[in-house]
């Protein structure tokens, strides 16, 4: 569940995990991390970054004034932790991002081969 997603990532050091609990709308979704990391790029820590997002959701008055919208987010770990904004990958998470691909076209050609999936 979304414990143990969040878990994974807060084991390998990051601060907090902003995690949506519900489903929400992509439309809807977008709008809220737009305004997350407004906050984020203001200075906010993760957890005052998401305060700020949701009241400015619950001030619209359309759909993503919705409880189901706004609430369905959480930060998980220290609120406190200021994410940090990068553009460019570190030459180690290129690096695991490449290994998963390949191990992930491995399995499927494996499944594939044996006629357990397509």
């Amino acid at each position: 569940g979304i414990t143990g997603f969040s878990q994974a990532f807060l084991y390998s050091g990051a601060g907090c995990v902003l995690a949506a609990q519900l489903d929400v709308p992509d439309n809807f979704a977008h709008e809220m991390m737009v305004a997350y990391y407004r906050g984020v790029r203001g200075g906010l820590g993760a957890a005052a970054a998401l305060r700020a997002a949701q009241l400015s959701a619950i001030e619209r008055g359309d759909g993503l004034a919705e409880p189901s919208v706004w609430g369905a987010f959480a930060a998980i770990g220290d609120g406190n932790s200021t994410p940090r904004l990068s553009r460019t990958l570190s030459p180690t998470s290129a690096l695991a991002l490449v290994l998963l691909a390949l191990a992930a076209a491995a399995i499927l050609i494996n499944l594939f081969r044996h006629r357990h999936i397509f």
